[in-house]
């Protein structure tokens, strides 16, 4: 068997690439990675770091040549992963892969409820704490490399700026021309307490409903004030926002001029309150502006099947990943067309949910409006449905469909022809084999947990 042997000068294309893949990875966050409103947890996307750093691993250890090649193209340091060697170990510095001087984006992720900037430990299971001290102490040296014509630092990207008393933190970092217009990979304007804390209990008096009432109506004024004044302080230190959540803390007016503001740069949307849908569905009818023309993940809800029609027809064909809550009932009701054996029963979604559903329950299946969007090209890649309604129903751990059903969600499912993933908290093994006789490009399909989002 003959041994073909690659000639150095493609290898190091080949790992030049590669590096080019990695850096790309570790300077963003995936838009597919995270489902916020199920768990809020990052897994997916820590797992995909853990990848990246065993790939990282794997290919400097191959030859003295690849770790040479491999440690010149990797740019991106996520929480400070290099050696920060004082002079008399300068030279030890070759044998760090990631080095300082070739560093141009610096990476940093930031714990809410410990109030603080952590790394991932080697293990890939633990997290450690980093001082601000240190953060801003590394912050100088690569600031002051760059100024020497030593290093390459231009770009700093913090992740995980959420809650309207944490911008602080931004103003706490060393003050350079790095630092005083950052990159943020999510932002939101989301409370740390629920705000219906009032409504949730049970049993009490009118006039305590009254005093939890008015005290949530000021909190929410407040947080509104609150989250103005941060908007506008933010145009003056955020370059652009990749990821944007938002929930009822944020008026109007807000939701407006930060999707205005960074319109270009936003790629991943996660609409939380159901106030902000009909907004929304105004800025993707605007013909004139072409507000977030890079968006490519959406996640909304709960909304209704009419309100799903309304993002397929006006975004469909430009998103890669689409996540939304609505009731599955209705939605199957709303696809069925003439001859379908398919009534309408479902008693939680009103009550429960609040959810307009705007069905006209003796309208005529030969003229339904949804079969528009069964005309269109859709490119979505990852498609996650979750059912608001089906989990109060549940007494065993599975549920029956019908064939009808199951037939109108499958046809339903076909019109996505990119699509690679889907995922439903759906707990019927009928739907899930249909699924995969009959849709050949999902290669990934999950059965998610029924529990409330």
């Amino acid at each position: 068997m003959t041994k073909i042997t690659l000639p150095l000068y493609i290898q190091k294309f080949i790992i030049r690439l590669i590096s080019h893949y990695i850096n790309c990875q570790n300077r963003l966050i995936d838009i597919e990675s995270q489902v916020y409103n199920i768990n809020g947890n990052t897994n997916s996307y820590r797992k995909n770091e853990k990848r990246i750093k065993t790939l990282i691993i794997n290919m400097s250890l191959v030859s003295k040549e690849w770790f040479k090649t491999l440690s010149n193209f990797l740019t991106v340091s996520v929480d400070f992963n290099y050696k920060d060697l004082d002079q008399q170990q300068q030279q030890q510095q070759h044998y760090s892969i990631i080095k300082k001087e070739n560093i141009e984006t610096l990476k940093l992720h930031y714990n809410h409820k410990k109030k603080s900037f952590y790394k991932l430990k080697s293990n890939g299971n633990y997290y450690s704490k980093i001082e601000l001290n240190e953060v801003n102490k590394k912050i100088m040296k690569l600031s002051e490399l760059h100024q020497q014509g030593k290093g390459n630092f231009k770009n700093f990207i913090l992740r995980n700026v959420n809650y309207q008393n944490e911008f602080e933190i931004i103003d706490s970092l060393y003050q350079c021309e790095q630092t005083n217009l950052i990159d943020i990979c999510e932002f939101s304007l989301v409370a740390e307490s629920t705000q219906q804390g009032g409504n949730n209990n049970n049993n009490n008096n009118n006039n305590n409903n009254n005093n939890n009432n008015n005290n949530n109506n000021n909190n929410n004024n407040n947080n509104n004030n609150n989250n103005s004044k941060l908007v506008e302080k933010l145009k003056n230190r955020v370059k652009s926002i990749e990821t944007l959540i938002i929930d009822n803390n944020a008026s109007e007016d807000d939701f407006f001029e930060i999707i205005k503001h960074w319109s270009n740069s936003i790629k991943k949307l996660i609409v939380i309150s159901k106030k902000f849908f009909q907004p929304l569905l105004k800025l993707f009818l605007d013909g004139k502006c072409n507000y977030l023309p890079n968006l490519k993940s959406l996640e909304a809800g709960p909304i209704s099947p009419i309100q799903l029609k309304q993002i397929l027809l006006y975004r469909g064909e430009k998103l890669d990943c689409l996540y939304f809550k609505t009731c599955f009932t209705c939605l199957i009701y709303n696809l069925a067309l003439n001859g379908d054996n398919i009534s309408f029963r479902c008693k939680f979604c009103q009550p429960y949910f609040n959810i307009r559903h705007n069905l006209d329950y003796n309208h005529n299946h030969e003229n339904n409006e949804f079969e528009e969007i069964f005309k269109r090209n859709y490119n979505i890649k990852k498609l996650v449905l979750y059912d608001e309604c089906i989990y109060k129903d549940l007494i065993k751990s599975t549920i029956n469909l019908s064939d009808s059903q199951i037939k109108r969600f499958i046809l339903f499912l076909s019109q996505f022809k990119k699509l690679k993933s889907f995922e439903t908290n759906l707990p019927s093994l009928e739907l899930f084999n249909e699924i995969i006789k009959n849709n050949k490009t999902i290669i990934h399909l999950k059965c998610l947990e029924n529990k409330y989002a």
